[in-house]
């Protein structure tokens, strides 16, 4: 398995943001959100899944799948800051608000584990 980390940055305004603001014209903003991407093969496609922020995509090629996911985390975070839930969204994955960024958790590990069962 693949780790790739991933620093990810959307252009979003204060009032998607922040909803209780009051004002007329807001300069764009950018905030930085990280994430790590596991990417893994099932059969013919290439799938890339984005942690904490659980969003996942594929494609033919790891490349694809990269870029497929970038795209729908772009869209994810872009979806929630225009719901007013971004913050909430980072928070519930673990994420801790820096300034203009967010940090996400510190991996210890990314293992591999098995489960048996009597079936």
């Amino acid at each position: 398995m693949a780790l790739f980390s991933i620093r990810s940055s959307f252009n979003a305004t204060p009032d998607l943001l922040f909803p209780g603001l009051k004002t007329t014209v807001w300069p764009s903003m950018k905030l930085a959100i990280d994430y790590t991407t596991q990417l893994w093969q099932e059969g013919d496609q290439f799938v890339a899944h984005a942690m904490p922020l659980d969003v996942a995509s594929s494609g033919a090629t790891p490349d694809e799948a990269r870029k497929a996911l970038e795209e729908a985390v772009h869209l994810f975070l872009e979806s929630a800051a225009e719901m007013g839930t971004l913050d909430q969204v980072l928070e519930d994955a673990g994420y801790i608000r820096k300034a203009d960024s967010w940090k996400s958790p510190s991996w210890l590990a990314v293992e591999r584990s098995e489960a048996i069962l009597s079936v």
